[in-house]
């Protein structure tokens, strides 16, 4: 220690994530702590999400209730030069006042934002005399203050090279009399702050075109138009399965389950698309261009898909088993097991059918009085597919379980081997009762080691392959891994580098093959408020590019889950997300083996997880509270002074020093930003297209005195500014020991 430094407690590592437990607590934990994780010992701010889709309809203006404001402000932001409405009619953005820096093209919508998922805007006409060129920050309102509008992208003809989130181009570089570029489309996603304010005269949900750099001297004469794309919701929105598969061509398709309307005539809707990613990936939309994106597909009880018999709504998610080699998918839902079509395209009117059993003379029939090899005379069929609740493909054979009035009954079809779809043969003899002291039903199927697996809430099996019978069926036998703990839920399984976890009744565990351990012990008072009804809706994704399990449960909700508990297994690590709702996720890893995480909410709205620094717009509050600084040494101490190492990309930091567990302890904000840096700045006159001038980021040390005495202290941090990231690389207080001179 220098001479002249007072002694004092630090935490430079965050790697150990939340530790409830006092008195088992390491150094590099924290005792709470919402919406943040750490990234190589820092402690950061979790990441967003965006909308992507919704059941969705692009549609013309006549999509709106009422037909949006469209103004241009020339005063230079002044908000006192207003034009006449623009919707739908021309303005020559190259009149007298032209439209320069710091003009302002406004939309307004009196449309409920929730109801209107995405909007464009779309300008069509000739850009012709001068190369004129205008860059503009998009905005919009967030009840405070202008921010920058989120997940906005540029497109269309002659923008799909020249793409910026932030500064989208309206006027293209072209010649004098050259039209080709002159539809353009603007596309974002609506935020979760959105708020109506006045301009002109009209209280609205406003977004703006802020001129930041640029010149229009040319004769641009220019139709406005705005159009939505409409969101229609099934009248119960929940959805009950999510789910995506790939053909043999590497295409992907996306399914999801929601319940019917009465216009489909009371069956369950399989809605399927072919990219989630639309519009974002689409450069095509035009004016009054049809969005076929999503198919409508009834999930019916015949085999042909041409039924009417109801597929009743279930209170429990879909699960399902993707075939690769046959690029086939089954979805097992409400013990009915339903084959999905592949669309891998913009189909429709193509529906997901309940499967059957195989009934083709060569394979269950004869041919020229020679008898096929799964003949009933061979082997005695089972007579139908299994009703059952979940399904896994594995070792070339489809497994079944949660059967309907047979909870303890697993089943398992022929082998699928050299072209032969065995997985429609179901045979008498292929099924197993797991019974013996625990006599809870089958909770799910896993596969573990190579193996596949059947978990019950008190026990685990694993099944044994005994090898083939004289009719080339595969014989299989349960043997009991594990006694005392299992997985009470199918969808809460997921499989990592160290072994399989999944939710028992009391915490999250890890099995490993041989035995199965509590992993969750460090955040149990949040796992125990886990709604126990909404066990069976908990679900877990692996997010193998950050190491990390994610499950999202319901804690302080009823009905819905609007948490996000995360498992750092490379660190051990466990964190807290909240305000999520996340009704069902998905992994999905495309042909191009990007990793994508996926989440629908309670109205069947489609996110993107891992996006930026908001959730859809909205502002994350992120905090940590470290551990109780001094605790294991009673004697008292004067806190003097606290150092945060934090950065410029934040503002400012609301940091709080406890002393002693004190309640009302107020936060005092340290500021990490110099008043010369700025988060946006305009563009240069000779800069490129896309460009914005930025400041690196750079460490900052701030300190706060204090003067408070005590035996121990905690110290919290939180983002204090909306939509500033927090990160915080070190935190340190300084202390004098009571009797101390110094």
């Amino acid at each position: 220690m220098a001479k002249g430094r007072l002694p004092y407690f630090e935490q430079s590592d965050f790697r150990g994530g939340i530790n409830q437990e006092i008195e088992e607590a390491a150094p590099n934990q924290v005792e709470d702590a919402r919406n943040v994780w750490a990234r190589f010992g820092e402690l950061q701010q979790r990441p967003g999400y965006i909308r992507r889709l919704g059941n969705a309809i692009f549609g013309g203006s006549e999509g709106f209730a009422t037909d949006p404001k469209i103004f241009v402000d020339t005063s230079g932001g002044a908000g006192s030069s207003f034009s006449s409405d623009l919707v739908n009619t021309t303005y020559d953005f190259g009149a007298a006042g032209n439209f320069d820096a710091n003009d302002i093209l406004y939309f307004g919508f009196s449309d409920d934002p929730s109801n209107l998922h995405f909007y464009s805007w779309v300008n069509s006409g000739s850009v012709n005399g001068s190369t004129d060129v205008v860059y503009f920050v998009s905005e919009y309102w967030n009840g405070s203050e202008w921010d920058e509008l989120p997940a906005a992208k540029f497109s269309g003809s002659g923008a799909a090279s020249e793409t910026n989130a932030a500064l989208p181009r309206l006027f293209l570089n072209q010649a004098s009399g050259d039209t080709s570029n002159a539809n353009t489309n603007f596309i974002f996603a609506n935020p979760s702050d959105w708020a109506t304010t006045t301009v002109n005269g009209e209280d609205l949900y406003w977004i703006r075109w802020r001129a930041i750099d640029g010149d229009s001297d040319g004769s641009n004469s220019i139709t406005v138009r705005a159009q939505p794309l409409v969101v229609s919701y099934p009248a119960k929105p929940q959805s009950r399965g999510f789910g995506s598969w790939y053909d043999k061509g590497n295409r992907a398709s996306y399914w999801l389950i929601s319940e019917p309307t009465a216009a489909s005539g009371g069956l369950l809707n399989l809605t399927l698309t072919s990219s989630l990613m639309w519009p974002f990936r689409h450069e095509d939309v035009s004016a009054g261009a049809s969005f076929s994106g999503w198919s409508k597909a009834r999930i019916t009880t015949e085999p042909d898909g041409a039924g009417t018999d109801v597929v009743a709504w279930y209170d429990e998610a879909a699960t399902s088993a993707f075939i690769p080699e046959y690029g086939k998918n089954f979805i097992a839902y409400n013990h009915k097991i339903f084959e999905a079509p592949n669309i891998s395209g913009n189909s429709s009117g193509v529906n997901g059918h309940q499967a059957a059993v195989e009934t083709r003379d060569e394979l269950v029939g004869e041919i020229g009085g020679v008898k096929s090899l799964y003949h009933p005379d061979f082997i005695a069929p089972l007579g139908k597919v299994p009703e059952a609740k979940y399904v896994l493909w594995h070792n070339s054979t489809l497994f079944a379980a949660g059967i309907k009035n047979a909870p303890h009954r697993l089943h398992w079809s022929a082998p699928s081997t050299l072209g032969i779809e065995g997985f429609r043969v179901w045979p008498a003899v292929n099924q197993a009762d797991i019974v013996d002291q625990d006599q809870s039903g089958i909770t799910g199927l896993f596969i573990h080691d190579e193996h596949a697996h059947v978990a019950k809430r008190d026990a685990l099996y694993r099944m044994v392959f005994l090898g083939t019978t004289p009719e080339g069926l595969q014989n299989y036998e349960a043997v009991q891994v594990v006694k005392g703990t299992g997985f009470v839920n199918h969808h809460s399984i997921v499989n990592t580098p160290l072994g399989t976890a999944g939710l028992y009744e009391d915490g999250f565990y890890l099995y490993d093959g041989n035995q199965s351990r509590k992993i969750s012990r460090p955040v149990d008072r949040i796992v125990n408020k886990i709604t126990p009804n909404r066990y069976k809706f908990v679900q877990g994704v692996h997010w193998a590019t950050q190491r990390c399990v994610l499950w999202t449960v319901s804690i302080d909700a009823p009905d819905v889950n609007d948490h996000i508990i995360c498992w750092d297994y490379e660190n051990n690590a466990w964190w807290i997300w909240d305000n999520i709702e996340a009704e069902l996720m998905l992994r999905d890893e495309g042909d191009d083996d990007s990793e994508r995480i996926y989440f629908l909410d309670s109205k069947s709205r489609l996110f993107e997880f891992g996006i930026g620094t908001r959730d859809n717009g909205g502002a994350i509050t992120a905090y940590a509270l470290t551990h109780r600084f001094g605790y294991k040494d009673p004697s008292t101490k004067k806190f003097r002074r606290l150092y945060v190492n934090g950065t410029n990309q934040q503002s400012t930091n609301d940091a709080t020093v406890i002393v002693q567990d004190r309640d009302g302890v107020s936060s005092v904000a340290m500021d990490f930003t110099d008043a010369a840096e700025k988060k946006w700045t305009g563009v240069a006159g000779g800069a490129k297209w896309g460009e914005v001038a930025t400041y690196s980021e750079k460490r900052r040390t701030e300190r706060v005195d204090w003067r408070e005495s005590g035996e121990y202290a905690q110290v919290k941090v939180q983002n204090s500014n909306k939509h500033e990231e927090l990160k915080v690389s070190s935190i340190r207080l300084d202390f004098v020991p009571e009797g101390s001179r110094k």
